[in-house]
């Protein structure tokens, strides 16, 4: 409720409620909803759970219900796009990396709509490429069981600066 509209963006995507009690989710979600709809948010997703449980599908039930008070709201079916999916970890909700690609699948397609022509195509800063100014340094012994250790030197260029190791 503090937050304003310049913080929270045009497009609010809500994905949570796995902790709520069934029982409460109606009051919790018209909160929820009626905050942003009240700092000017124009286009609010609200994703479904993956219904593991009968509260998680009575949420469910509740989202989708509740969902046409608010002409601002649309209701993604994150229970359908991941249903027989291999996306999660072994407790059945946590994303595991495909699972995040599907997520993301899902919602692509709203907030692509919600934005329209004002939608970019964000592209990196243009910059030049890293300097090398002082070397990387490998210490120890290559042989199997043994600790090495590697100084990533020092570089210039357009922040930020990423390092990675093989």
């Amino acid at each position: 409720k503090s937050s304003s509209l310049a913080q929270l963006g045009n497009i609010v995507i809500v994905a949570g409620g796995y902790n709520d009690p069934a029982n409460n989710y109606e009051t919790d979600m018209a909160q929820v909803a009626n905050a942003l709809v009240d700092r000017g948010v124009a286009h609010i997703v609200w994703v479904t759970l993956r219904a593991q449980t009968d509260d998680y599908r009575r949420i469910n039930d509740v989202i989708v219900k509740q969902a046409p008070r608010w002409p601002q709201l649309q209701v993604a079916d994150w229970e359908a796009a991941s249903r027989g999916k291999d996306w999660f970890n072994p407790d059945g909700l946590h994303l595991n990396a495909a699972g995040a690609l599907g997520l993301a699948k899902l919602l692509r397609p709203y907030i692509l709509a919600a934005c329209g022509s004002q939608c970019e195509i964000a592209s990196p800063p243009k910059g030049k490429a890293p300097q090398n100014v002082r070397r990387p340094v490998l210490r120890g012994t290559p042989v199997v069981g043994r600790l090495l250790t590697c100084r990533k030197g020092s570089w210039i260029g357009t922040e930020p600066i990423a390092f990675s190791y093989r």
